[in-house]
This record gives C-alpha cells, sequence and structure tokens, in this order.
C-alpha cells in the first residue's frame, strides 16, 4: 500500500512541476466599430435627455402661465363654475333614481308577465 501511494506521488510530482505559468495579454483588442456605436449611443441618450428637458421647460411655462390666466379670472366666474357643478351633481343624483326606477318598473313586469 505504501508503495502504491509512494509510486502514485512520484507519479504525480512531475506533473505539477511542469505546469504553465499564468497566462497574460500581450495585444489590446480594440474594434472601432464598436466603439463608434457605442459613442452614438451615448450622443442619442443625451439628445433624448436634452428633449425631456426642454419638454419639461415647455410644460412648466405652460402650468405657470395657466396659473396666471386662474388668478386674473373675476369671482363671478368662479360662482358660476360651482353653481353649474351643483347642477350637474343633482343631475346625476336624479339620473340615479331614474336607473332604480327603471329597475323596479322591469322587475315588476316580469313579476306580472
Amino acid at each position: 500500500m505504501k508503495r502504491l501511494l509512494l509510486s502514485a506521488a512520484l507519479c504525480v510530482f512531475p506533473m505539477t512541476a511542469i505546469t504553465a505559468p499564468p497566462a497574460s495579454a500581450q495585444w489590446t483588442v480594440y474594434d472601432p466599430a464598436n466603439h463608434i456605436q457605442n459613442i452614438y449611443q451615448a450622443v442619442r441618450a443625451l439628445q433624448e435627455i436634452n428633449n425631456q428637458i426642454q419638454q419639461l421647460t415647455h410644460e412648466i411655462e405652460m402650468l405657470e402661465n395657466m396659473a396666471r390666466d386662474l388668478e386674473t379670472l373675476p369671482d363671478s366666474i368662479a360662482d358660476d363654475i360651482l353653481r353649474r357643478m351643483r347642477r350637474i351633481d343633482d343631475l346625476m343624483r336624479r339620473a340615479e333614481g331614474i336607473g332604480y326606477g327603471v329597475e323596479e318598473i322591469e322587475r315588476d313586469y316580469e313579476v306580472i308577465y
């Protein structure tokens, strides 16, 4: 048994001494086409960001103009808007009541006929 282990160790030892050293890169790989594509992609991303900034700037200006317009509205218009909103609410309640009336009529009709 000792002899077998000794012969195995003697066979493996020369193999470990012959192992190759770690490989190191000798040349840098540069792909100009890939580099240009990456640059184009970065340029497009910057253009998109600039467009979004312009869009947000225009939206801010629009909101500022709308706020200015609302500040100049006379109080009578606000009262008129509130009155119309109450009228719409009243009409919606009536419409719901009509819907319930129609359902009740349909139920009565089914019971009778």
